[in-house]
């Protein structure tokens, strides 16, 4: 511990100035940590409350949608989106390779079977032109991923699962706000969802809305909300928003990432950990706070100048996520990752089924979708947030 200390020292004095960009919670701002402690204060409802229907119809105004329903994080709003579409036991769902694991386990935790597609090697995004031959008998839906903001071959796809009669659900996750042919991203599908956990465009610390402009479905989504979680799991969310926006600050992140890695380990710091769970876990899905709604009140109205700064920042005139590079050779990709000098680089994903401990677990084959596993191995990302001066 001594020696890695001394290392970190190390790295800081090395650095012309002392300050380094991170990825985690850079949307929030000093001024909604107080929104929250005022919260407190006045004793606002931790759970049921008036800024959740608030944040619900603004976001739903965001994505184009009629309805939106909040939930404790994005992949359970996929779940509930999926239960509410019908989707269960023996159905097949087509989902990319070069994605997260919660969501081939929220289509599993649905009872159905998660079929992976390749991915285009320029945009990250589904290869549109390989759904076709992944489409059975048991087929019942299509989830596009816009992966790192970029718009997925939305209109084409669209057009496949109308002629096959399939559900289009659009995962937006890395892409709220953002549009194609000047119609919002989550508007095209039957359903469509996104996330504002810690690493997202918005961030609310965890949470997730579902959307819908189907009054049908709508109503299946709202009788699939479930529970709220506790007080305490409530009070330790709202925490650590506060301990992370302060923390990750460029001009503090150098000399309390150990402190940040501390409380990680020792699980102060709470986030959804079940990522590699195989049975559905208890209270799933759950509903979103009240507080955490009104921090994604105001995560909203500063989304257009979040997204025209991504966007500049992106070097392309489009608000992403994270600026990837595919990095051919592995001591260029090391030598980016470990020396850093102003960026915390990641390999977001580094694996076609991100944080999976074990592929076949999520019924994905090694060798199945050749491109997503090349890229994985080879990919980098930087942060694009506001605060990149």
């Amino acid at each position: 511990m001594i020696i890695r200390i001394l290392k970190e020292l190390r790295d800081v004095f090395w650095r012309r100035h002392f300050f380094q960009y991170d990825y985690f919670c850079t949307t929030n701002t000093l001024s909604e940590c107080w929104l929250v402690v005022k919260a407190l204060l006045k004793r606002e409802p931790l759970k049921d409350g008036r800024y959740i229907r608030l944040y619900e119809k603004e976001a739903a105004k965001v994505m184009g949608c009629k309805y939106g329903y909040s939930f404790a994080t994005g992949r359970q709003a996929l779940y509930a989106i999926l239960k509410a579409l019908g989707i269960g036991e023996g159905d097949e769902v087509l989902i990319q390779a070069f994605t997260c694991v919660v969501v081939p386990r929220a289509v599993m935790y649905a009872g159905a079977i998660p079929v992976y597609v390749d991915i285009d090697r320029k945009s990250f995004n589904m290869d549109s032109e390989q759904i076709r031959q992944h489409i059975g008998s048991r087929t019942k839906a299509i989830i596009v991923q816009h992966t790192f903001g970029r718009a997925a071959e939305i209109g084409y796809i669209q057009e496949i699962a109308d002629y096959y009669g399939l559900f289009l659900i659009e995962d937006c996750c890395h892409a709220v706000g953002c549009k194609w042919h000047g119609k919002p991203l989550g508007s095209f599908g039957d359903a469509s969802f996104y996330s504002s956990d810690h690493t997202k465009m918005i961030s609310t610390s965890t949470g997730g809305v579902a959307f819908t402009n189907s009054e049908r479905v709508a109503k299946r989504i709202e009788e699939n909300r479930g529970s709220y979680l506790s007080n305490f799991t409530i009070l330790r969310i709202l925490f650590t928003f506060i301990v992370e926006t302060i923390i990750t600050h460029p001009r503090l992140y150098w000399c309390l990432k150990l402190l940040r890695e501390c409380l990680n380990r020792t699980k102060i710091l709470y986030f959804f950990r079940d990522e590699n769970s195989e049975e559905r876990p208890r209270n799933y899905p759950a509903r979103f706070s009240n507080i955490q709604a009104l921090i994604g009140l105001s995560q909203l109205r500063g989304l257009e100048d979040n997204l025209a700064k991504r966007a500049k920042c992106s070097g392309e005139g489009v608000p992403l996520l994270r600026k990837a590079l595919v990095v051919e050779s592995e001591e260029a990709r090391d030598l980016l990752i470990k020396n850093d000098k102003y960026f915390v680089a990641g390999c977001w994903y580094n694996s076609p089924v991100f944080g999976c401990e074990d592929l076949s677990s999520v019924k994905y084959k090694v060798g199945s979708c050749p491109v997503a596993e090349e890229v994985s191995a080879k990919v980098v990302n930087l942060p694009t947030h506001h605060t990149i001066r």
